[in-house]
């Protein structure tokens, strides 16, 4: 599913950049490394811990790519933290990177047994292009928002 919003050729360009970032979940015990199309052993570990199948990472930052100040950022996160914890969705900090640098840190949440289509209707309540989510044992992978969709 693509975004409305944007044309073929800004779709590839923002789906170069998400898969090329890098994310990082925190949990107690050690920070876990995620990327695009790779497994992650320790997720997938602290995933069976939790008696999960799935997860998701989302930030609500930069709403469908457009910068805005940090103040903006921080509320908008802030919301959707209080958003998750209203609907007893269990999450973990996490972040997402640009390996080059060119884009700055964008704080996330990794949410723990999340289905995709639960996902990406938080998603497009938070105006994200796409988001970050996988299952144990398979490779994380981006799912983009359908902003056509209705839930």
């Amino acid at each position: 599913m693509t975004p409305q919003f944007h044309t073929s050729t800004e779709k590839a360009i923002w789906q170069t950049v998400y898969e090329q970032a890098l994310y990082e979940v925190y949990s107690e015990e050690q920070t876990i490394q995620l990327a695009i199309g790779q497994n992650s052993p320790a997720l997938d570990r602290l995933i069976a811990i939790a008696a999960c199948s799935c997860w998701a990472l989302i930030t609500a930052y930069n709403p469908r790519s457009q910068c805005l100040s940090e103040a903006v950022n921080q509320q908008h996160q802030y919301e959707l933290q209080e958003y998750l914890l209203r609907r007893s969705l269990i999450s973990l900090p996490a972040i997402g990177k640009d390996p080059k640098g060119v884009w700055m840190p964008e704080p996330s949440r990794l949410i723990l047994g999340i289905e995709s289509t639960q996902t990406t209707s938080i998603g497009r309540r938070f105006q994200q292009n796409a988001i970050v989510y996988g299952e144990i044992g398979q490779p994380a992978k981006l799912l983009w928002i359908d902003y056509g969709a209705r839930d």
